[in-house]
């Protein structure tokens, strides 16, 4: 099947194309696509050539946040029927072996070829524009997992793009008090209204001193995610720690991806006893717990919807991500008229 595909031709190149897309076989359902969610962060990376390897991968179709329709089921699959509604995150769609593109692509595709147990069936409760953000929504899950905030914690959470917004809105969920913090006016506007409890621009006010103000020990968590090496001073200052057994140790989530090396100011961080973690990515147990939350109005993600395009309209849009990210946060592309 020939199905339409928007491609990363390289650096700084988007077009629109076709590539060739099989019938599932054992263990796969074939999906409609309706919604694919725009992740800015990690596209921007893409797009750029600036994610490891990428640039050797040119012509590429990535995409991890495909909303749509079973329209074929596999033999052997029993978890989801024709006519269901699905989510797919990071499983790849499979590709004809003889497709100029690969065997493989993401979700940036009319139709994709996925394993059965990769793909989550859609809440009734949940809209496909709500859903296509499931990947971006999932992705602070693991970071939350690892640092286990605890009812009152303080939490920083740097970067208010999606991933940011909805870092702050689960850490909320745990019963924690968040700061936010960005560089963008409307992304900090946005955070102040739907996310986090407090929300400040950081280009113009003191982030160490906003968590000081709230908490004089620091922050329990702080949760990275700008991919900006240069925020690590800051966050040594504003997390909590001392080298006793009798104060409790701050915790840096590493939730962003980082292009540059990070370097670290050892004595800074071993007078705090400081954990940090490496989340890399969401998977499909947070994909469900999203959903479910979604299903529960516990988080808000429409609100933060900024951009519905076509998706004959990729490259504008992937240029004003580029170009004019104040004025961009939830986006997606739709794939029927």
């Amino acid at each position: 099947m020939r199905t339409k595909a928007v491609i990363f031709t390289g650096v700084g190149e988007v077009e629109i194309g076709e590539v060739d897309v099989p019938k599932p076989d054992p263990g796969e359902v074939l999906v409609r696509t309706t919604l694919t969610g725009i992740s800015v962060g990690t596209d921007g990376w893409m797009i750029r050539g600036l994610y490891r390897g990428v640039q050797d991968r040119y012509p590429t179709i990535y995409g991890y946040q495909r909303v749509g329709v079973v329209e074929e089921v596999g033999s052997g699959v029993d978890s989801l029927k024709e006519g269901d509604r699905v989510f797919v995150g990071l499983n790849r769609t499979r590709l004809e072996a003889s497709d100029p593109i690969g065997p493989v692509a993401g979700n940036y595709t009319g139709f994709g070829c996925h394993d059965a147990a990769m793909v989550v069936a859609i809440p009734d409760a949940v809209s496909d524009i709500e859903a296509s953000m499931g990947g971006v929504a999932s992705t602070p899950v693991v970071g939350r997992n690892l640092t286990q905030p605890q009812a009152g914690d303080l939490v920083l959470v740097l970067g208010q793009g999606m991933i940011g917004q909805m870092a702050a809105q689960i850490y909320r969920d745990r019963g924690a008090r968040v700061i936010a913090a960005d560089i963008l006016d409307r992304r900090v506007e946005l955070s102040g209204k739907v996310s986090a409890d407090v929300a400040i621009n950081s280009s113009t006010e003191d982030v160490v001193a906003a968590v000081q103000a709230e908490q004089a020990a620091g922050a329990d968590i702080i949760v990275e995610c700008t991919g900006r090496s240069d925020t690590m001073p800051m966050m040594l200052e504003a997390v909590r720690g001392a080298c006793n057994d009798s104060e409790k140790s701050g915790k840096i989530c590493m939730q962003g991806y980082f292009v540059e090396p990070i370097e670290i100011d050892f004595d800074e961080a071993h007078h705090r006893r400081l954990t940090m973690t490496f989340p890399c990515g969401f998977d499909v147990a947070g994909t469900r717990e999203i959903l479910g939350m979604l299903a529960e109005k516990r988080l808000n993600v429409k609100d933060l919807i900024t951009h519905d395009w076509h998706v004959d309209q990729a490259l504008e849009a992937f240029q004003m991500m580029l170009g004019r990210p104040g004025e961009v946060l939830g986006m997606y592309l739709r794939w029927e008229d």
